[in-house]
């Protein structure tokens, strides 16, 4: 049995609390990716419970440790991204937190709240963590209002001493938010290519996942920086992608645990990796809500103006 021997991807600063490791063994060619110091554009694609989430959190980590700031947008109508409030990160470290809640939501916590329509691009950058969480939001469209509000403000930075990474646990939801409040798909569209071809001059990274390659536009694809390959399942890779296989088993990506994953660089390098799943990750039929003590009060649906 050959021993593979993982190259650690990032050299983090002094930190009491350390990132989830991430290690990366190239097969062809070789990057030096550096999470956490670069305004890289990174997506995960794979099937449910292929531990996306879990390693976009784990860059996220790496951002953090490095000094920057993390902005958690999307995920599931459970509210997974409130699970970092419980990471290492604010209760050991204390770092700076700040939750996004809908106008006609009250929430009932130990941290900082604020309405998204009131905050400001200042605001933003008095915090390390800011989650956006669908509970805590009226429904799903004022969801979408609220992430649009907060990237317009993020693309009017000019300055920064700080990157700010994006994670967006789902990325059609990117294109979705567009689409929901501009006049035609199109510019939708154009929008969202737009923000991620721009980002790093804005000093933004960006995280996303998909189960669907193809539900993410190609000019959004050949944007990305890195595309992480997580278990692929009983569907398997897109045509566009059959090329992996040649240098990566198709049963090792059907089945590859979680912690497990291939990636492809923009240059065309391809490697295989394994990180650390971040533990304070939500875990299955967990109330978040409960575990950490938020109550949320939503208005009547004849209270909220239309």
């Amino acid at each position: 049995m050959v021993k593979v021997k993982w190259r650690r991807e990032s050299r983090v600063q002094c930190c009491s609390v350390k990132p989830s490791l991430i290690g990366i063994r190239w097969l062809r060619g070789i990057e030096h990716i550096n999470f956490g110091s670069q305004p890289i554009v990174l997506m995960c694609l794979g099937v449910r419970g292929a531990g996306k989430s879990s390693f976009l959190e784990a860059v996220a980590e790496h951002f953090l440790a490095n000094g920057h700031a993390v902005l958690d947008l999307f995920g599931a109508r459970s509210g997974e991204g409130l699970a970092w409030l419980r990471s290492p990160w604010i209760r050991e470290l204390d770092l700076p937190v700040l939750l996004l809640k809908g106008r006609y939501v009250d929430v009932t916590c130990s941290y900082p709240v604020i309405s998204w329509d009131k905050i400001t691009l200042n605001e933003i950058e008095k915090y390390r963590i800011i989650i956006s969480a669908s509970p805590l939001y009226i429904d799903r469209n004022e969801e979408f209002k609220a992430v649009n509000h907060i990237l317009d403000l993020l693309f009017t930075r000019l300055g920064w001493r700080k990157y700010i990474y994006i994670l967006v646990r789902e990325a059609a939801n990117l294109i979705y938010s567009r689409f929901k409040h501009k006049e035609n798909q199109l510019l939708a569209k154009a929008e969202c290519v737009y923000l991620i071809r721009e980002s790093r001059h804005h000093g933004l990274a960006m995280g996303l996942d998909t189960q669907k390659f193809t539900s993410v536009d190609v000019d959004l694809r050949i944007l990305l920086d890195y595309l992480i390959i997580k278990t692929q399942g009983a569907i398997g890779l897109p045509r566009d992608l059959w090329w992996v296989y040649s240098w990566i088993k198709p049963e090792w990506l059907q089945w590859a645990k979680p912690e497990y994953f291939a990636i492809v660089s923009r240059r065309g390098s391809i490697g295989v990796g394994l990180f650390e799943m971040p533990r304070w990750h939500k875990r299955p039929r967990e109330n978040l809500l409960k575990v950490l003590g938020i109550k949320v009060e939503k208005a009547e649906s004849n209270e909220v103006e239309e």
